[in-house]
């Protein structure tokens, strides 16, 4: 009775190139968008979907672009070489998910991570249609896993030191309006911002006649203490009024702004220890605030939009 042997091949090295284009296939390089979305009208304009990335689907993705090297027999018994991929199936994605989380740092020119990255257990990500990806090119993207997000912090159930960034895999517009991005882990919390350089001086709100509001910082110990750290959360929407030299063309008296907003933290007894209610002809700060703490008051951060991924309510029967 004739038998079929069949050798089996030591699996050599992937090699370099295709391990890092496996790896870009990992995170959906070169898929084709009508895969990621089968129907226009699940990503209908001025919307965001969440999703997570399905390993096995994932794993198929990745056994059909290995399938292209494989023989087979004319015997049902497999090749060698499919024997020899099998075998080395666990190295080979093993080198490829350890690739992953270092595509997106090379693409922007940062050095690896020192020890090998074991590659991220769930991907997650997001799809935007909006006009927003096409006005803002320099839109800065960070999401959030539960327990680690800024929601949980600002209502005061998690601790500000464990707020903490996911990894980002992938960011890249795939359309002038269509954002696509994915994160190592599970995303909670998305937040969409302008870029840092947009940081300014303004208010919170600006009122019908002229009237302003603004959230003022007051520190946790001393205005004398280097270490201190400021909060807004006390001095809260607090109205200010002839703050302007032309309210028409909305230009600022900044001299003006300066000591009405220091007279404000005066009254609340915040004010910095120079400040004086009364001051003598010869202070030379006046009744206003020095250029350093009047910048700490007004300094603005950007703006942003922030998504919270939770559950849909169920609806009741």
């Amino acid at each position: 009775m004739d038998k079929t042997i069949v050798r089996t091949v030591p699996p050599a090295p992937l090699p370099a190139a295709l391990a890092s284009w496996l790896a870009k296939l990992t995170l959906l390089h070169g898929v084709p968008f009508n895969y990621l979305v089968a129907d226009a009208r699940v990503l209908a304009p001025e919307t965001i979907k969440f999703f997570e990335v399905d390993p096995t689907w994932s794993e198929a993705l990745l056994d059909g672009a290995l399938s292209i090297g494989r023989h087979y027999t004319a015997s049902d018994a497999p090749s060698g070489s499919l024997v020899a991929e099998t075998i080395g199936r666990a190295d080979i994605t093993g080198s490829v998910n350890e690739l992953v989380p270092a595509i997106r740092r090379r693409q922007l020119k940062q050095a690896d991570a020192g020890a090998p990255d074991p590659g991220p257990n769930v991907m997650t990500g997001f799809l935007l249609r909006s006009r927003v990806v096409s006005g803002w090119k320099s839109l800065d993207v960070l999401g959030y896993a539960r327990g680690h997000s800024p929601y949980e912090s600002e209502h005061g159930t998690l601790d500000p030191a464990e707020v903490k960034a996911l990894g980002l895999l992938r960011l890249e517009r795939l359309s002038p309006t269509v954002l696509f991005g994915l994160f190592a882990g599970s995303l909670y919390q998305l937040v969409l911002h302008q870029p840092p350089e947009a940081i300014h001086f303004g208010f919170d709100t600006l009122e019908a006649g002229a009237s302003v509001t603004k959230n003022l910082r007051v520190p946790d110990t001393s205005w004398e203490d280097h270490a201190a750290r400021f909060t807004s959360l006390s001095e809260q929407h607090q109205p200010f009024d002839k703050v302007f030299a032309d309210a028409a063309h909305r230009v600022v008296d900044l001299a003006q702004l300066s000591r009405v907003v220091a007279a404000r933290l005066a009254g609340a007894g915040k004010a910095p220890g120079y400040y004086a209610a009364a001051p003598a002809p010869t202070d030379e700060h006046q009744d206003h605030l020095v250029s350093s703490d009047f910048a700490l008051e007004m300094v603005k951060g950007v703006g942003y939009v922030s998504f919270v991924n939770r559950p849909l309510p169920q609806a009741h029967p």
